[in-house]
């Protein structure tokens, strides 16, 4: 594990605390915790993108972009099942 300094605007950081003491973890464990997420739900979205652009090379851009936002709020929703499930 790596150490690092992160500078938070003075609202993010009194959230995070706020979060750390409701959940009886350290700040730390919970910006693990919420990057980890946030990485894991970003990969998700870019390979979801990355598979529809190769689908629709050949459509029209604005489509294509439709397609993508569609996609982009089935993963939201994919990710909030399975947060709702663990």
């Amino acid at each position: 594990m790596k150490r690092t300094t992160v500078y938070l605007p003075d609202d993010i950081h009194r959230a995070l605390r706020r979060e750390a003491l409701d959940r009886d973890l350290t700040m730390a464990e919970v910006i693990r915790r919420v990057s980890e997420f946030y990485l894991k739900r970003n990969e998700l979205f870019w390979q979801t993108v990355d598979r529809l652009q190769k689908q629709n090379q050949s459509r029209e851009p604005a489509s294509a972009e439709a397609e993508i936002a569609r996609a982009a709020l089935q993963v939201r929703r994919a990710v909030r099942a399975k947060k709702r499930a663990a």
